[in-house]
Formats: C-alpha cells, structure tokens, sequence
C-alpha cells in the first residue's frame, strides 16, 4: 500500500468512529430527540432569530468567526527593542494580534517577531485599513509606519484567511517598491484538505496562493521538504520570472526564568512516562499512539502516556475516547493548557517524545525535544528524516504495532539522546532575514516540462 492509500485509509476509519460516535445508538434518547422534525423546526428557526438578532446588535462575532481588531493601545511592550537596519523587513503578525490563538503558525510568529525586534533585523507590524503601526510597543519604533522602497513586507502570519485585506496591501506596496515575501509553513490544506478545520478553509488557502504568489518576489519556508514541493507548485502557477524559494529551520529554546505547576511536577513523579506534544487534529495521528500504548498495557507493560495540547476539530470520538477511557489519570494524561514551563519540564523528563503524525511543514516538537536531550520516536516522514536524520528513530507511518515496538524498545534503554545540529529561536530569526536581506534563497521555481508528472500537489 503506498503512502497516499494508507493515509486515506486511516482517514476513513477515523471518520467511521466519528460517525458512530454521532449516531450512536438509534435507540438512545438524545439521537431519539435530534430525530423529532418539531425539535428540528424549533431549532432551525431559533438559530435564525439568534443569527438575525446579532447581526442587528453588531454582535455577529458571537457566531461568524470574527471579532472586534483590539485597540493598538493592547500591543505588547518591548523594552530591549533595537534600531531598525535598513533596508527594513517588516514583519506581518496581525492575525496573531488580532485573533491570539498558540498553534504552531502563532508560536512561529511570536518567536519570529521578538527575536528580529530585538536585533532590530526586522519590523513586526499590523496592518489596519492598509496602514502600518508597529506591533511592538517600544519607544524608538514610529506610531505609524511608511512603507518605501527598498523595504521587504513578509506575510509569515496566517494572512490566507484575509485576502480582501492583504491583497490591495500588496498591491500598494509593491507599487512603492517594497518587495512581497510570502511566509509558507506547509501545503498540507492542498495535500489532504480533508483534515484542515473545513474545505472552505482548504478552498481559502488555495484560492491565497492562486492570488498571492503571482505578486510575489520570494517565499520563505521551514524546511527544505516544503521548499521542494512549492517549488514543484509553481509550475503549475503564475509567478514571476525571477521569483526565488528560500527555507531556514525553525529554532527551539525556552525561558529559564519560569517554572512548572504543581500539577506538572506531581505528574513526572509518577513515573516513567511517554510525550506527544501537539494540537489534537486528523494529521497529527494521536489515536496511533494511544492505540500503541493500549497494546503495551494490555501485556502488562507499566508506562505512561502524557498528551500536551489544546483540542482541535474533527476528533469529538476520540475526545471521548480519551475522557472515558479506563486508564484516563491513572496511566493516560491530557494537558490542554500547559505553559512553556510545563512543556519544557515535560521534555526534561519524560523517557522519549512519541510524534505520530503523518503530515507536517517542519516538526517543531523533535527540536524542542532535541534541545532537552530527549530522545524522538517519530512517523516515518521526509520531513522528518530532514531535521533528525539518524539520530532518532522512526516507526512505520501510522502503524501501532510498530510504534509500540519502539516504546518497548525506549522503555529497555535502547533510545539515544538525539544529536543533530539545533539552532535557537534568535539563529533561526536571523537564518530567515539573511535570505531575505541578501537574496540568498536556495531555489527557484521548477520549469514546467520538469515539473510535469511528478508534482504530489497538481491541484491547483
């Protein structure tokens, strides 16, 4: 079976156990009354009302995704900002600012922005009615910034959601001579847009890059993997002629100055234990590791498994799962809102990182885990074979007996701390401004003729 079928298998069975777990049992009284057409009538016309009255009140945001912009004065402070180099890089973190949000894009443009900010390699910014104030609050930055030539805008933000907002940014600017870097972490809402929040959101990220990419002169990856597979994109879209591809790795550290909950450290007392780190989501394969760790307990294997991160979409079953299950707290943990304390004290202390996931842009919990000197049982990806190469170890992609030979295996002493070259947060901010600043992108788009026939992504 190759890569592609055995993904969309496991997609399908994890699909079948949300429909059952929705449908459940005919008989039961909650799908009796969900069934009843007068509690449907009901409620379709309720929700009306609810939607209309909103709308009416300007409170649309309690149910259409949006929000309120805060005001600029809620920016966060910086005391140790730097004079800005010239020519300027200014850095996009609106949706960070405006929505919050600690996935994976937000924590990269949190690190990203603080860390060019205080070098003063580059500007972060948030951009209102096409006007640009500074993100920071610092006392050398301008109330309001002009663009110019010579500047580079770098939209690393989740800028697809918004493209009534960012294209006629781009547009103007680009007219003044700033130079667009598009900020692109994954193609994975292209590669599997079944496991993206919904299609409209798979819809919206393809209709960004149809939009954006022709106006833009260079785009920014993490990794060398996603690079290639943009590269091979592009083929099949518009660009311009001298665009230029870039990555830089992402980088991994965490404040020494901080310490973990009580919860955190009664836990890692308990005993030797396993880690996932990660948003509970279809691509990040959670219910391959627990599946794994059921078959260790079942033969009496005595270990424990702690699960770091918020709830997602599209998993209500395997929440459940998780929730109900006979271990839950005895030997099964879930930490939904754990602080970078907790995470770095739990990569300090747990026997070895368990990372199942199937489809990612880079893999920021093998670095941090890494960093820590705990060893990474990872998917057999190439994205993951990119950052940690042989030094850590790898099951078959989603296949639970494997996984849970490699945890026996860790649990005998047999994973090695991981040794590869790991770069801090400040080393990977200035990794991606030299590209930018000395046009030291690796690669250029494929010609089509190469390209043709071997794209994994010819969606577009």
């Amino acid at each position: 079976m190759n890569l592609s079928d055995k993904i969309a298998q496991y997609r399908i069975e994890q699909l079948q156990a949300e429909v059952d777990f929705v449908v459940g049992d005919p008989n039961r009284l909650a799908w009796r009354i969900y069934r009843n057409p007068v509690f449907r009538f009901l409620t379709y016309h309720l929700q009306n009302f609810y939607w209309t009255l909103t709308r009416l009140l300007g409170l649309a945001h309690w149910h259409d995704g949006t929000r309120p912009a805060p005001a600029l004065t809620s920016r966060p402070p910086l005391k140790n900002a730097a004079a800005q180099k010239r020519p300027r890089v200014l850095i996009d973190a609106t949706q960070t600012f405006t929505y919050g949000g600690h996935t994976g894009i937000q924590r990269v443009v949190r690190k990203i922005t603080a860390a060019a900010a205080t070098n003063g390699e580059g500007l972060p910014v948030i951009i209102r009615d096409g006007r640009f104030f500074p993100y920071y609050q610092a006392a050398n930055f301008e109330e309001e910034i002009v663009v110019g030539a010579g500047d580079h805008l770098l939209l690393v933000d989740s800028v697809w959601y918004k493209p009534e907002t960012y294209l006629p940014v781009i547009s103007e600017v680009s007219q003044k001579g700033c130079r667009i870097v598009l900020g692109i972490h994954d193609l994975i809402p292209l590669q599997y847009p079944w496991v993206v929040q919904d299609l409209a959101a798979a819809e919206a990220f393809r209709t960004w890059l149809e939009r954006a990419v022709p106006c833009a002169d260079a785009i920014l990856t993490v990794s060398r993997s996603v690079a290639l597979e943009i590269r091979d994109l592009l083929a099949n879209l518009r660009c311009k002629p001298d665009l230029r591809i870039g990555w830089q790795h992402l980088g991994a550290d965490f404040a020494a100055d901080s310490s973990p909950s009580r919860e955190m450290t009664d836990f890692c007392e308990e005993g030797p234990f396993f880690l996932t780190v990660g948003m509970i989501e279809p691509r990040k394969g959670h219910p391959v590791a627990l599946s794994a760790f059921e078959k260790l307990w079942k033969r009496g294997v005595e270990a424990h498994y702690l699960m770091i991160g918020g709830y997602g979409w599209s998993g209500p079953a395997f929440r459940q799962r998780i929730l109900c299950h006979p271990e839950y707290r005895r030997r099964l943990f879930w930490l939904d809102q754990a602080s970078d304390a907790d995470l770095g004290y739990a990569y300090r202390h747990a026997v070895s990182l368990v990372y199942p996931s199937f489809a990612e842009g880079f893999g920021l919990p093998i670095v941090e885990a890494a960093r820590c000197g705990l060893p990474v049982i990872a998917s057999d990806i190439s994205v993951f074979r990119e950052i940690g190469g042989a030094a850590i170890t790898y099951f078959d992609l989603l296949d639970a007996d494997s996984l849970a030979a490699r945890i026996a295996d860790a649990l005998a002493g047999k994973g090695a701390k991981p040794s590869f070259p790991i770069v801090s947060w400040q080393e990977a901010t200035d990794g991606f401004m030299r590209l930018i600043r000395n046009d030291a992108y690796q690669f250029s788009p494929a010609t089509k003729s190469a390209a043709r026939g071997r794209s994994a992504i010819g969606m577009i």
